[in-house]
Parts: structure tokens; sequence; C-alpha cells
């Protein structure tokens, strides 16, 4: 549906009638246009010994698949490649940036990887003629941060396939009703839970939704981790914090959970005070740095020299890479962050999450349940408590909670990984 369709009926049609029209529209799509590309695609990828997937990289900090690409390089049914694609809302310099650093991290796990874009002649990879997937991968759903030659609608017959870059907490339709997510082969939901709330109110609802699990079940729960240099190097042994502060300074689609502003200050002291018991890695969201640079009180002088600190203290760190072993290796975390609220109980370690008044709100079922596995801290004086009671002298009492929630929602379906739930889908798909 063009936007300037949408515009149209948004601006001269009721609401009730303005949801007919929707429902009426995205079951045209569904029923006439989607399934007949579908199954034509499905149809030529019978006739195939081997499938290529094309895995759409974004921000590595974010990275989901690993797992999955591991088990279709080891299966010779799969031909699986990582394509880097540029990120262009903040502007050339970010998108260069980003790409250099996703295609070195891609390259040093030993990824077959392709860099969409050459600066020495700026032109962009023709994933479609120079790739010719079978099968696309994205790690993204937002429209606007991939270049649009890569976007989902540039795709109709070729089938597309999504898990969530981050597991999700939150109600807001942006997570999972995009025309993007309609317009997917396979939408790959963690839960049960997540696929109620999709077969509910999605416009297509459900109708391409399989819960498989999420893919860091599998990092988290059965891999060994990798790198025993995560934290900085102290001269005793001290407990391991994380401080992962979210990008939402400002409203972002109803989305605002961020308390930076309030404690950015109050993090370093507590470095200090607690310094010959406590380490601190600072893990920002990979928006911070550029909202801030944008911030009418920051910029990009004073933000470069906040971060600087955290790398320049010695029982502090700044950490933005991929999180797995951060998490897997400390014994703590405060944020105020979406995913992590669900990402980090897969580690059954104590966490607290700091509030700004309307959390609840914007919580879906599963985020809520999620959310009471918590210690709350909603000023100085919570963290401080939380720091001294739970983390140095142990006086855990949500540990139960903990370990429930893991049961009941973390364990992937059919006693499977995620990623083996994912290939056993596409493989019954096209037998």
């Amino acid at each position: 549906m063009t936007e300037i369709i949408k515009r149209i009926i948004k601006n001269i049609i009721p609401a009730s009638g303005r949801r007919k029209i929707r429902d009426a529209y995205w079951w045209y799509i569904q029923s006439f246009i989607k399934q007949k590309y579908e199954q034509k695609a499905i149809s030529n990828l019978k006739k195939k010994e081997k499938i290529r997937v094309i895995f759409l990289a974004l921000y590595e900090s974010v990275w989901k698949y690993d797992s999955l690409y591991q088990l279709m390089k080891a299966d010779k049914m799969f031909e699986p490649i990582v394509l880097v694609c540029p990120i262009i809302n903040y502007g050339h310099k970010h998108m260069l940036e980003q790409m250099e650093i996703s295609f070195k991290h891609y390259t040093e796990l030993g990824y077959n990887v392709i860099i969409s874009y050459n600066k020495e002649t700026n032109t962009f990879i023709d994933l479609e003629k120079d790739l010719q997937p079978d099968i696309l991968f994205y790690t993204n759903p937002y429209k606007g941060l991939i270049d649009d030659r890569y976007y989902i609608d540039r795709f109709p017959h070729i089938l597309t396939c999504y898990v969530p870059y981050g597991f999700n907490p939150v109600k807001f339709e942006w997570t999972y009703n995009l025309d993007f997510h309609n317009l997917l082969w396979r939408f790959f939901c963690e839960t049960e839970t997540t696929k109620r709330m999709i077969d509910q109110k999605s416009f297509i609802h459900g109708a391409n939704c399989i819960v498989t699990g999420y893919p860091l079940y599998e990092k988290f729960c059965r891999e060994p981790i990798r790198s025993l240099n995560t934290w900085k190097k102290q001269n005793k042994s001290k407990k391991k914090l994380i401080w992962a502060p979210h990008h939402s300074l400002e409203d972002c689609g109803g989305l605002q959970l961020s308390t930076f502003l309030q404690y950015y200050t109050f993090f370093l002291e507590l470095a200090q005070i607690y310094f010959d018991e406590i380490q601190i890695a600072f893990k920002p969201h990979p928006l911070l740095k550029e909202k801030l640079y944008k911030h009418p009180d920051w910029g990009k002088e004073k933000t470069d020299l906040y971060y600087k600190k955290w790398d320049n203290n010695l029982n502090t760190q700044l950490f933005e890479d991929e999180y797995i072993d951060l998490f897997k290796t400390s014994d703590a975390i405060i944020h105020d962050c979406g995913s992590f609220t669900i990402e980090y109980l897969y580690t059954k370690k104590p966490c607290m999450y700091l509030t700004n008044g309307h959390n609840l709100e914007q919580y879906n079922e599963l985020g809520k349940q999620a959310f009471n596995c918590y210690y709350h801290g909603s000023n100085e004086s919570d963290i401080q408590s939380f720091i001294q009671d739970v983390i140095l002298n142990g006086i855990d009492v949500n540990i139960k909670k903990r370990e429930d929630f893991f049961t009941r929602n973390l364990l992937p379906p059919h006693r499977l990984t995620a990623a083996e739930n994912i290939i056993n889908e596409i493989k019954k798909q096209l037998q």
C-alpha cells in the first residue's frame, strides 16, 4: 500500500472504515498476491540441490543469526552468505563506519561475507542480479534504516524471513505489525505468548508466524564462552556489573524508556565509591551515541569525551561489541532497555530495571512477566541498595522468579534449538 493512498484514506475515512479497508486490503494481499509468489518460489526451490540464503546484516551488535548461519553452513542443502548492508539514517560517514565494523566482525567469525557498497566507485551490489538469492533473512524491519534498494518490498518473488533483532517485551505494533512483518514469508517468533499477540493484532493475523524460540538460547545455554578477555583486568577479584542505557531520550514511536540523562554522572561516581568491590561495563544501546550527538545539551565533543571516560578509568570500560559473553561473564545488570529485559534472564543472574514512571504502560504480556522478575530502581538510593544488598551481600529474593520465567518462556519448543526449529520449518515447506 503506497504512502499516498494511506494518507488519503486517513484524511477522509473514519477509523472504523479504515480498519475495514485495511483488513480487506491485507486479505487480498495475503490470499491472492503473497501466496501466489510464495508458492511459485517454493516450487522453483524444490528443483534446486542447494538453496542460497542471504543474511542482510546491519549493526553487528544486534546480530542474532550466528547459530542459524553455522547450522546452514554445515548442511549441504544451504549456501549461507552474509551481505553487509548500508545503514542510511545517520548519514554517509556513519554508514561507512558501521559497514567497516560489521564487515570486520563477520570476517573474523569466518563467515562468507560480502560488503554491499564499493566506496571507490560509489556503487552498490544489485542483490537479485549479482547474488541470486533463494531466501532472504532480514535483521531489522524498519524502512529508512536499510537502503531502500534492499528493503523487503523490492523482492515479493523471493522468500523472506525474519527473527526479531531483540526479544520483544513491548506492545507497540511497530515490533510485529509493520508492512514489513506482514510481507514476510516466515516470521519466526520467540514464544506462544508472542504469537497470540501477533495472531490477534497483525494485519494478516499471524498467518506467516511460526514459534521457534529465540536464537540467543543457543548462545547463552549451549555454547561455551568465546572470549575470556571481555572484562578489563583488575588487581583483585571484583563483581562485574553491566550498565546498559537505552537510546530513547525522547518519544520513539510511543517507546520512551531511557533514564540515561538522570544517571549518567552517578554511574561514574558509583565506580569510584565501590572501586575495591565492583567493576562496571558501560554497554550503551548502539543508537544512543547518535542521539546524544544531536541532543542540544550534548553534541559530539561532550558525548565522545563521556564515552572515553568509561574506557580510561581502571575499573570501568566501554563495551560496544556483541554482548553475549559480556552477559555470561557478568554478575549483574542494571538497565532500562527493551529486549535486554528478557534477554538477560537467560543468565538467571540478578538484574535491576531503572524505571521512569510509565514502563508497564509500554509492555506486552511477556514483557510484564519479565519486568516482575527484576528489582526496580527509581532513584540513586535504590541503585546503591541493589549493589550493596544483592550484588555484594548476595541477598537475592528474586532468583526463583527468574528461574521460573526461564523454564516457562525461554526454552525453545520441540526440545530443539531455535536454529534447528527454523531450519526444520524451511525444509518442511520445501519438501
